[in-house]
């Protein structure tokens, strides 16, 4: 006799009579997670916020979704590879673009001599003091002890040669004239020459200027530097700077701060002014070669380190990261960036001309510089600019026609590259910063997804996986190597648990821990859709997506099933780390994403789910109410049930409503709408619900089906008997016992309705269900014993061609409380 007790999961890929009696052949929203029980999951309940806001009123396309990775400053950025990316603090009520842009132009700069008496001021003669030269500079201002630089002095003998360039401390000082002391008198003054007292003026040659923006963040984020100007100047010079560029990006309007060289430099700048941003900038720019010379390293920039030897980037190295990638990883102290998006929504219209126009095509400015492929077509046209119904191309098509498909992507070489940041700076990804993975196996397969796992990174397509590694710097020093041929569907199926990724492809569910181990065997049928049941929708493939359960040790595979109409997975195919076991789940909601939260130190698993609800997962009986909703239907239409003495509140759109008696028995639907006494579906019933239709919301509905088992050859009638062990309930619970003959896909019904005892019965509308009641009280006599048993007696003889195989299937719902089903114990049959 089959007693099973040891509930090992889904197994679909045999023969149901091959299949282990703890295994389900068919099974639905129970979890076999723990040994020794068998029970309906745990709901999905809304999570509750103390407080939310909008943190951006930019609209992001919905073609793709966003791509979030938290920086190791705890900010939040986010990529679609359509719109330009963002980042958040987590602390203001706004979003920011990522990354600054450079000013457009460089800066025009102007030279001029000194003329103020506390700065510098022209010579007008230069005479001989006791041996010292005495200049003489009207109104200068300045007193004994103090340091002047002198140049631009023209004389005969060594006069010019002693003072051009040098500086000199003044004695001797008058409203008029000073000396310089130290210094031996030689020559005859014929013209020119200036004065800068120390820290003021320029000394002669060539300087290069160049300006950025900053922001307001607490570690200012800064744009690279524009182009430079280059001046020559004179000495004692100073310089105007004007024609500053201005920006229409908001976190660029804060701050600009200017940067010159010392004369004769071009590879190394110093600040000289940081001004508040304006709409109209200008600044004197009067410091020395000297005081810009003992500059703090925060005040100098590097524009290319020790050139022609390294020409790494430097202030030049902020560049936002680029716009057409959609993932976003970090590993190490880099970020990286890759992927592409093949944007093909709606149809274009071609005019043998560069104008293509667009029907439902939702285009944006950002898809210039990419290309796009048009039936009908022979080679794909650059795009020169976007609109949201129209693109300008840099050739003219050559055809005209419409309702083409097309496609819109990024130039060819840019589909298996990858791009990575400086070092902690994820909004800093120069041009320059990007290595290109080399196929093998001749297949044309697109880089999709990265994974940081280990000391690796991970860089995935559809059917295979490269890794890649590096030291200091992933330009000089990484390698790429070639793994597997596994991949993952997109970048949101993998994730990782206990140093090991879990991932999902077109040949299923994996485990990858440096080299994968197939886990999906047990299923597998599901992907080869060469069997009789539920079978993947690979169509539906790129919302797919892999969730880790730490507090649980199981893992989510999200996916869609033929015949699913909703565009987002209701289903998760659910592995069980410890048990290997597979159970499958459906919810009544369209599930598009998962993370994990922090609840009262407990980690949580949280769905994103249609419109812009968040769930917690494994959280109370019930789905989406907190409690259930039982009642009696009154009428009912194709798609609604009415209930004249319910009082449904707003809280059940979204939730399950399930028919667990009566006509239309067995019916699940979730629920688009409501009024206090009416029900909205989103499908339409198979049989309409009647008056005797009950129905609870909030139901999770269940089933179970066991494998099959032989029936013993015999020419007398045997006992058969079903016996279920059971933890009783506080109020009504049912199960359905179901019977399977001979691989039949529709259960026995049996020819009359029966009350067998006060815990088993066979109602007259649904003479296919054995209904067990589980309530302790049924009986105003005794308590349940928590042990039913219901007979099936038969016989199957060798000469006849009866029955010879049954499969016992198990259903029910939880709404306020669980089924906990303890055992299984089905006498008279063999396996």
């Amino acid at each position: 006799m089959p007693r099973i007790s040891n509930f090992t999961g889904l197994m679909t890929d045999m023969d149901s009579g091959d299949v282990p009696p703890g295994s389900a052949t068919s099974m639905q929203n129970v979890s076999t997670t723990a040994a020794g029980t068998l029970k309906p999951r745990l709901g999905i309940q809304p999570a509750t916020f103390t407080s939310t806001s909008t943190i951006s009123s930019s609209n992001y396309h919905t073609f793709q979704r966003l791509c979030f990775c938290k920086t190791r400053r705890g900010d939040l950025i986010a990529v679609n590879g359509i719109d330009r990316g963002f980042r958040w603090d987590g602390k203001t009520a706004a979003v920011e673009l990522l990354g600054i842009t450079a000013p457009a132009a460089a800066p025009t700069i102007a030279r001029a001599a000194l003329n103020t008496a506390d700065k510098g001021k022209p010579i007008t003669g230069i005479a001989n003091a006791s041996g010292l030269y005495r200049i003489t500079s009207n109104g200068h201002s300045l007193s004994d002890g103090d340091t002047v630089r002198i140049g631009n002095v023209v004389a005969t003998g060594a006069m010019a040669n002693d003072l051009n360039g040098q500086s000199f401390t003044i004695t001797n000082s008058a409203t008029n004239t000073f000396d310089l002391v130290g210094t031996s008198f030689d020559g005859s003054y014929s013209s020119g020459g200036t004065w800068s007292q120390s820290g003021y003026g320029a000394t002669a040659g060539t300087y290069v200027c160049g300006y950025r923006y900053i922001d307001n963040t607490s570690t200012a984020i800064p744009s690279s530097l524009t182009g430079l100007t280059t001046v020559t100047a004179l000495e004692n010079d100073f310089f105007s700077w004007s024609s500053l560029s201005t920006t229409t990006e908001t976190r660029a309007q804060h701050k600009v701060e200017l940067y010159r060289s010392a004369a004769g430099v071009t590879n190394v700048l110093y600040k000289v002014a940081t001004l508040s941003y304006s709409g109209s900038m200008s600044y004197t720019d009067e410091v020395d070669d000297a005081t810009l010379n003992n500059s703090s390293v925060d005040d100098t920039l590097l524009i290319l380190v020790n050139p022609p030897v390294n020409n790494n980037l430097v202030a030049r190295r902020f560049e936002p990261p680029p716009n057409d990638r959609p993932i976003v990883v970090q590993f190490q102290d880099r970020y990286f960036y890759g992927g592409l998006v093949k944007y093909n929504r709606g149809t274009v219209t071609t005019n043998g001309n560069t104008t293509i126009n667009g029907s439902s095509t939702d285009w944006v400015s950002t898809l210039a510089g990419r290309y796009i492929e048009i039936e009908g077509e022979v080679a794909p046209l650059l795009i020169s600019s976007a609109s949201a119904s129209s693109i300008t191309t840099a050739t003219a098509a050559g055809t005209s026609a419409s309702g083409k498909k097309y496609v819109i992507l990024p130039e060819e070489t840019k589909r298996r590259q990858v791009m990575f940041s400086e070092p902690d700076e994820p909004e800093s990804v120069p041009d320059v910063n990007v290595f290109t993975v080399q196929e093998v196996g001749n297949d044309d397969d697109d880089i999709i997804s990265l994974m940081p796992l280990g000391t690796t990174l991970f860089l995935m397509g559809k059917r295979h996986k490269y890794g890649f590694g590096y030291s200091s710097n992933p330009a000089i020093d990484g390698s790429v190597r070639y793994v597997e041929d596994r991949g993952v569907f997109n970048h949101y199926c993998w994730d990782t648990f206990s140093n090991a990724a879990f991932l999902m492809d077109d040949m299923g569910p994996y485990m990858f821990s440096g080299g994968s181990q197939d886990i999906s065997q047990p299923i597998k049928d599901l992907w080869r859709k060469d069997g009789d049941g539920d079978k993947i929708d690979f169509t539906k493939s790129d919302k797919f997506f892999v969730k880790c359960d730490r507090a649980k040790n199981r893992v989510y595979f999200f996916v869609s099933f033929v015949g699913d109409s909703e565009a987002y997975p209701t289903r998760a195919l659910v592995y069980n780390i410890s048990r290997q076991s597979w159970d499958m789940y459906h919810y009544p909601q369209q599930i598009g994403s998962a993370t994990n939260l922090q609840e009262s130190n407990e980690t949580k698993v949280i769905f994103g789910a249609e419109n812009s609800k968040v769930y917690i997962a494994d959280k109370g009986n019930t789905d989406i109410v907190t409690s259930e909703v039982k009642g009696t239907c009154t009428s009912s239409g194709g798609t609604t049930l009415t209930d004249s003495g319910a009082s449904f509140a707003a809280s059940v759109i979204g939730a399950s409503v399930y028919i667990y008696e009566g006509t239309g028995k067995g019916q699940r639907r979730t629920i688009s709408s409501r009024t206090s006494t009416q029900l909205t579906v989103s499908s339409a019933w198979s049989t309409n619900p009647d008056t005797t239709s009950k129905y609870v919301v909030g139901a999770i509905e269940w089933n179970w089906k066991s494998s099959s088992f032989g029936l013993p050859v015999a020419d007398q009638r045997i006992k058969r008997e079903v016996g279920l062990k059971f933890k009783p309930t506080d109020n009504d619970q049912r199960i359905d016992v179901r019977f399977y003959y001979n691989n039949s896909e529709t259960p026995m019904e049996h020819g009359m309705s029966q009350v067998l005892g006060d815990a088993v019965e066979i109602q007259e509308t649904n003479k296919s269900d054995v209904v067990v009641f589980l309530e302790d009280d049924r009986n105003d006599l005794e308590t349940s014993s928590g042990h039913e048993r219901f007979r099936f007696d038969g016989m199957y003889s060798g000469s006849s061609h009866g029955d010879h195989k049954v499969s016992i299937e198990l259903r029910g719902y939880s709404a306020n409380e669980q089924q906990e089903i303890q055992r299984i114990d089905i006498e008279g049959v063999e396996g």
